[in-house]
C-alpha cells in the first residue's frame, strides 16, 4: 500500500505486485441508505463516471499521462462541460459544485447548485489553483444516486500550433502590444 497526500487529502493506494503504477486506481462505493448511494471512481486521467471537456476537447495531456492522479483538470474562465457517462434515464440531475481552499480539501464552500434536464452541465470555474468537488445526483432504478469527481482548476500551457483561433488571436494581439508600445507609455497604461 502507498500513502499519498495531495492538498491535505490522504489516500491509500493498493498496488498489485507486478502491475504498473499507471494502473493504480481508487474506487469506492458508499451506501448511505437502502435507496441512496454515493459513488466515486477514477483511474489515472480517466474518470469512470464523468467526462470533462472544454473547447479544446477532452482531458489535457498532463491528465492523460497521470500527472494529477485521479484529479481532472479544469481551466479557469473557460466554459467546461461536465457530463455523466451513466446518467440513466432520469428526467433531472441536481449538481453541486464546492470550492476548496488552496491548501485544504475540496468541498469547503458551495460555489454553485443547479438542476439540469440532461446529464451534462456547462460551468465556468474562476479560481485558479483551487480544488473543487463536483457532485451530480439523479433518480435511478436503484434509488437516489450521487456521482462525485474531484477537479483542480489550473491554467494550461499549450503549444502555439494547438491554440484555437480565438486564443491565437488574443496571444498575437498581446505580443503586438508588447513589441509596439514604448516603455514609458506601457508603464503609464499598464503599470510597472
Amino acid at each position: 500500500a502507498t500513502l499519498v497526500t495531495l492538498f491535505g487529502l490522504v489516500a491509500v493506494l493498493i498496488r498489485v505486485p507486478g502491475a504498473p503504477l499507471s494502473q493504480l486506481s481508487e474506487t469506492s462505493l458508499t451506501t448511505t441508505s437502502p435507496s441512496s448511494e454515493t459513488i466515486h471512481g477514477t483511474d489515472a486521467g480517466v474518470n469512470s463516471f464523468f467526462t470533462v471537456e472544454n473547447s479544446y476537447g477532452g482531458p489535457v495531456t498532463s491528465v492523460k499521462a497521470g500527472f494529477f492522479g485521479d484529479w481532472m483538470v479544469v481551466e479557469p474562465h473557460r466554459t467546461t462541460i461536465l457530463t455523466l457517462k451513466s446518467g440513466g434515464s432520469a428526467s433531472s440531475w441536481s449538481w453541486v459544485i464546492e470550492r476548496g481552499s488552496v491548501d485544504g480539501p475540496p468541498g469547503s464552500k458551495v460555489s454553485s447548485s443547479t438542476t439540469t434536464s440532461s446529464p451534462s452541465l456547462e460551468y465556468t470555474f474562476t479560481d485558479a489553483g483551487r480544488p473543487y468537488t463536483v457532485s451530480s445526483t439523479f433518480q435511478s432504478v436503484d434509488g437516489l444516486t450521487t456521482h462525485t469527481i474531484n477537479v483542480i482548476c489550473k491554467y494550461v500551457r499549450r503549444e502555439m500550433r494547438q491554440l484555437n483561433h480565438e486564443d491565437a488571436e488574443a496571444y498575437m494581439h498581446a505580443v503586438k502590444i508588447m513589441y509596439t508600445t514604448e516603455l514609458e507609455e506601457g508603464r503609464a497604461l499598464y503599470g510597472e
